[in-house]
């Protein structure tokens, strides 16, 4: 029973794992490979840096809300 509390914790525990990389390592060139990359945010210069600024914030809060919800669902 608490293997498979471990196992749904895992995607919370990942997106706060990669808000925090991206908060400390933030990427500033629109490679296609790095950091928050949607067709929206590839289109202007001012739109990838604030598309690079929030997307740790909302990985995040999101990583924090799932893991609250498994833990009261499980």
């Amino acid at each position: 029973m608490y293997y498979l509390l471990l196992l749904n914790l895992i995607v919370p525990f990942v997106m706060i794992l990669v808000g925090d990389m991206l908060k400390k390592h933030p990427v500033s060139d629109m490679n296609k490979h790095n950091g928050y990359n949607t067709p929206t945010s590839r289109k202007s210069q001012e739109h990838w840096e604030y598309a690079q600024s929030i997307a740790p914030h909302i990985f995040i809060s999101i990583g924090k809300i799932l893991g609250v919800v498994e833990i009261f669902l499980v």
